[in-house]
C-alpha cells in the first residue's frame, strides 16, 4: 500500500479559515492533477470505488445534474459568476471528491489535529484585526466587497476579519467548535484535553462576536444535547463522577445563549409574527427596512421562503432550475440597492419583464432569459434545492450527505484514538451546520464545508482493508 503525505489537504485545511479564493481553488488544481497522474500512471495510491454507493460518485452527480440541467435551461454554465454564487458548492465538492480519493498515513491525522489548533489561533487573530481595524480592506484579496452586509442605510459596518460576512464568520468558528468539541468528548491525553478546552473556548468567544443568530443557535443545540447525554450517563453508578465535559459544556452553552438573547434584544427589534399577520409580510419588510436591519432580514427569509416554497408547490418534480431561483422578478427586487450601486450585482432596468416558465402539469421551469446571478437564495438549503430541482435533485442531495456519513461512519470500529476522536468531531460539526442550514446555505457553501470535508476526505482515505485499494 502506498500513501500521500497529504500536505496539500493540510494547506486546503489553513486556507478554509481565511477564506481567500486563491488560497482555496490552489490545492483543488493541483489535487485534481494528482488524481489523475495516479489514476493513470500509479493507482495503488486511491481509495477503489467499490461500487455505485460509493458517496463520491454521488457528490459527482449532484455537480453533473446541476450543469446540465442549468444549461439546457440556458443558464451560461461558464459564467465567473454563476460559480461565485449560485454554484459555489462546486469547489467543496470537487475538493472532497478528490481529496478523499487519496490514502493517507496514519501520522496524518496528528498533523491534521496540530493544524486545527494553529488556524484556531490564524483565525481570532484576524478577527480581532477585523474589529481594530474594521474600515480595512484589501481589494486584490477581497475585491467584491470589505464589510458585513447587515447594516441599516448609514449605520456602522462591521469587518470580520477575512470572512466578508457574519454568516460566513458564524459558519466557520461554529464548524471549529463542534469540531473541537466532538473530539474533546473520546480525548483520553490531559495535555491535549487542556488544548482542546482552551480551543473551545476561544472559537465559542468568535462564534458569538461574529453575531451569527443561526450558528450560536445550533452550536448550543448540539452541545447542550450532548451535554445531558453525558450528564444522564454519570448518573450510572458505574460512571459516578461528573465528567470533565459537564464543566465546559455548561459555560459553552450559557455564554452562547446568553449572546444570542443580547444579540436579539440589542439591536432594536423582536420578530413579531403578529405584526406580519396584522399588516402583511411586504408591509412589514417595508417597515423594518427603514429602522433595524436584523429585524428586515428575518422579515426577508419568510418573504424567501415562501417564494420557494410556491416554486416547489407548481414544480414538485424538477423545481424551477438550477440557479433560477433568484432570476425571478419576485426575488430580484429584493436586491439591497447598495449592492447594485457598488456594482456587484448589475441589473437591467426591464428585468422584471424577463420572467418566462415552461408549465406541464407538476412541472414550471424557468426558461426565461437569464437576467442576473445574486445571493438571494431562501436562506434555507433545503427549500433552496427543492424549489430549484425538485424532489429529484434533493434525493441526490440527501443521498449523497447519508452516503458520506456512513462510509466514514465504518472508520467508528477502528482502534486508532484519533479516527474515533475525528469522527466524533465531524458528526458534532456536520449535525450543527445540518441545523444552521435551514436559516441558510451552508451546506452548499466553501466555507465551513471545506473545513469539514479535509477531515471527511482524511478519514475516508484512510482504510485499510486491502480489497478498498485500487489495483493494477
Amino acid at each position: 500500500m502506498k500513501e500521500l503525505p497529504g500536505y496539500l489537504l493540510i494547506l486546503e485545511l489553513i486556507g478554509s479559515s481565511f477564506n481567500i479564493v486563491p488560497v482555496l481553488v490552489i490545492p483543488i488544481f493541483f489535487g485534481v492533477l494528482l488524481l489523475i497522474f495516479y489514476f493513470l500512471i500509479d493507482r495503488a495510491y486511491l481509495v477503489k470505488i467499490k461500487n455505485t454507493l460509493d458517496f463520491r460518485l454521488w457528490f459527482l452527480l449532484y455537480i453533473l445534474v446541476c450543469i446540465v440541467y442549468a444549461k439546457i435551461i440556458g443558464v451560461d454554465i461558464f459564467s465567473f459568476s454563476l460559480f461565485r454564487r449560485e454554484f459555489k458548492f462546486v469547489f467543496p465538492f470537487v475538493f472532497l471528491i478528490t481529496y478523499s480519493s487519496f490514502l493517507y498515513s496514519d501520522e496524518m491525522k496528528r498533523r491534521i489535529i496540530y493544524s486545527l489548533f494553529f488556524i484556531s489561533s490564524f483565525s481570532l487573530a484576524w478577527l480581532m484585526f477585523g474589529f481594530l481595524d474594521p474600515k480595512y480592506h484589501n481589494t486584490r484579496l477581497y475585491p467584491f466587497e470589505g464589510f458585513m452586509w447587515e447594516h441599516v442605510s448609514g449605520g456602522p459596518s462591521i469587518y470580520l476579519g477575512p470572512f466578508i460576512t457574519h454568516s460566513a464568520a458564524g459558519g466557520f468558528y461554529g464548524t471549529m467548535t463542534l469540531l473541537f468539541l466532538g473530539i474533546y468528548v473520546v480525548c483520553r491525553n490531559y495535555v491535549n484535553r487542556s488544548l482542546f478546552f482552551l480551543a473551545i473556548i476561544v472559537n465559542t468567544v468568535c462564534l458569538c462576536l461574529t453575531d451569527s443568530r443561526a450558528f450560536m443557535f445550533s452550536t448550543a443545540l448540539i452541545s447542550g444535547f450532548t451535554g445531558l447525554f453525558y450528564l444522564i450517563k454519570s448518573r450510572n453508578p458505574k460512571n459516578s463522577i461528573i465528567k470533565p465535559f459537564q464543566i465546559i459544556a455548561a459555560p459553552v452553552i450559557i455564554l452562547i445563549i446568553l449572546a444570542t438573547f443580547h444579540f436579539i434584544e440589542g439591536h432594536g427589534g423582536h420578530l413579531d409574527i403578529a405584526n406580519i399577520l396584522n399588516k402583511g409580510l411586504q408591509s412589514s419588510i417595508a417597515e423594518s427596512k427603514k429602522s433595524d436591519a436584523r429585524l428586515y432580514y428575518s422579515y426577508l427569509r419568510f418573504y424567501l421562503w415562501k417564494i420557494a416554497i410556491e416554486d416547489l408547490e407548481k414544480s414538485p418534480l424538477i423545481g424551477v432550475g438550477p440557479s433560477r431561483f433568484d432570476d425571478d422578478s419576485r426575488v430580484l427586487a429584493t436586491i439591497p440597492k447598495h449592492d447594485i450601486d457598488k456594482g456587484i450585482i448589475s441589473l437591467p432596468t426591464s428585468s422584471k419583464s424577463k420572467d418566462k416558465y415552461f408549465q406541464i402539469p407538476f412541472v414550471r421551469v424557468n426558461i426565461g432569459q437569464f437576467v442576473a446571478h445574486t445571493d438571494q437564495h431562501p436562506h434555507n438549503v433545503y427549500l433552496d434545492v427543492l424549489s430549484e430541482g425538485g424532489v429529484a435533485l434533493f434525493s441526490i442531495f440527501i443521498f449523497m450527505y447519508f452516503r458520506m456519513l456512513t462510509s466514514i461512519y465504518c472508520e467508528r470500529n477502528s482502534n486508532l484514538p484519533e479516527n474515533f476522536a475525528l469522527l466524533n468531531g465531524v458528526i458534532y460539526s456536520f449535525s450543527g451546520v445540518g441545523i444552521a442550514s435551514f436559516f441558510g446555505n451552508n451546506l452548499l457553501t466553501v466555507i465551513p464545508m471545506m473545513t469539514i470535508f479535509s477531515i471527511v476526505s482524511l478519514l475516508a482515505g484512510s482504510q485499510r482493508l486491502p480489497s478498498q485499494m485500487i489495483k493494477d
